[in-house]
């Protein structure tokens, strides 16, 4: 190959040894260039195990004696230059092992098309005349996806998420974005650390323990709950190691785990009561949060890649109930700032009370960036209602109730604080002032002083 038709140079190869090589799909994969004899495309890819490559494809009779590649040096890199195909060509590369002589056929990674399932070839494809609509999209992503923001994702696998009538699977395009977010499980440090202070520079690392201590609290008939209230506190001691992500993910509805309903105790109502506090105590934990689809709907089966959800379950009262409570939370989430501004630092959180293990209660504040931003969040664990229950504040005025699970339209009770209540300077939980509230079996409370009342 002549070295002005090279696309990789000895500068990409030293960027891409170092891993720092931030545009490598420029280099590798399949590139339409322009030569004397015409346009011709170059392939290259790295394969540091392979005796030897080939390029195969619809030009060339899939056969991989037609254009065997060249290896670059030492590197493990590969690449040729093919005259025949063009925009729309199909290939493959077949790799022969250093091993054994064990040969595969293998799509490309760094291909700009692909033929859609059952068929798997990657197709050459000149992005050049392409032009970009997102331009509005990227400006405004900085505001949108950083720490301060309210995240919550929604997990999705789009072959079961919703089928077509016949069947198949719904079709669908998607824009790159530059969130990243490590499903990593053990304690190893600085995940979500810059790279310059010696971190791995991931954007957000999943908190498997909170995820694996709550769950492990629910699954408790709430009789014995008071014997496993640290499962509940105990994340908070390590909250703002990492920023983290609070995830109930596919992981948790696969292979025997059951569904996020079916991990509930009790009976129907209670289950559905559960769940509804338990994404409340998702929601109001710090940390940005993600469900898997079906989570939402209260799917009793595990999640199956073959089958869309059971959105026929919204037909009943409990299941759109449950609905609409995660609806609210992510409306709450977005319009409230003290529930994401300070997700990552200790000044977004308070105890009011974690030590109220007998009766199965935990209350706390969530703080926004302007002092005005506050929350107050008191869960009830336990399917027992607690009136008169003296909750502590941090100031004095009206604070309004602004969420609460066991509301009918979530398929609660229908026990509450009508909309609200007055605080009244009765020292409490280190406060000067507290509210006498009814705290709703198995339900969860949000609280907003309301400045602007009376």
């Amino acid at each position: 190959m002549e070295k002005e038709h090279q696309l990789i140079s000895d500068y990409d190869l030293h960027l891409l040894s170092q891993g720092t090589h931030y545009r490598s799909w420029e280099k590798l994969g399949a590139h339409i260039i322009a030569t004397e004899e015409g346009p011709a495309t170059h392939f290259a890819l790295w394969a540091p195990n392979a005796e030897r490559v080939s390029v195969i494809g619809d030009f060339n009779g899939w056969d991989p004696a037609a254009h065997p590649m060249a290896r670059i040096g030492a590197s493990g890199y590969w690449q040729t230059l093919v005259p025949e195909p063009g925009h729309g060509a199909l290939y493959k590369y077949e790799i022969t092992s250093k091993y054994h002589d064990f040969r595969a056929e293998k799509t490309d990674p760094f291909a700009f098309f692909s033929e859609i399932r059952p068929a798997t070839a990657s197709i050459v494809w000149d992005l050049g005349g392409y032009e970009w609509g997102d331009r509005e999209w990227l400006a405004s992503r900085q505001t949108r996806h950083n720490h301060e923001a309210a995240i919550a994702v929604y997990e999705m696998h789009l072959g079961s998420w919703m089928r077509a009538e016949d069947g198949g699977w719904l079709v669908y395009r998607e824009h790159p974005d530059v969130m990243t977010m490590a499903e990593e499980s053990t304690s190893y440090p600085m995940v979500s650390r810059p790279t310059y202070l010696g971190g791995l520079g991931f954007g957000f690392k999943w908190n498997m323990g909170w995820m694996h201590d709550t769950l492990e609290y629910m699954s408790h008939d709430p009789i014995h709950r008071s014997y496993h209230h640290y499962r509940l506190t105990f994340s908070l001691l390590y909250a703002y190691h990492e920023n983290f992500l609070l995830p109930f993910s596919h992981d948790e509805v696969v292979h025997g785990k059951g569904s996020m309903i079916g991990k509930m105790v009790g009976d129907d109502w209670r289950k559905f009561a559960n769940l509804r506090l338990l994404y409340g105590y998702m929601y109001t934990h710090p940390g940005k949060k993600l469900l898997f689809m079906g989570n939402e709907i209260g799917q009793w089966s595990e999640w199956n890649h073959d089958t869309g959800l059971d959105w026929a379950l919204l037909d009943y009262p409990s299941h759109q109930g449950l609905h609409r409570w995660v609806r609210d939370l992510n409306t709450l989430l977005r319009g409230e700032p003290a529930l994401h501004e300070l997700d990552n630092s200790p000044a977004g959180f308070a105890w009011i009370d974690c030590n109220d293990s007998r009766q199965s209660v935990l209350s706390f504040i969530r703080r926004g960036k302007n002092p005005d931003d506050v929350v107050v969040c008191i869960g009830n664990f336990t399917p027992v209602p607690r009136h008169e229950y003296r909750l502590g504040v941090p100031e004095m005025g009206y604070w309004e109730e602004v969420l609460n699970s066991d509301a009918p339209i979530y398929g609660g009770s229908g026990q509450g604080n009508f909309g609200g209540k007055e605080a009244t300077p009765l020292p409490v939980h280190g406060e000067n002032q507290s509210l006498n509230v009814t705290l709703p079996p198995l339900a969860i409370l949000v609280f907003r002083l309301r400045s602007d009342f009376g």
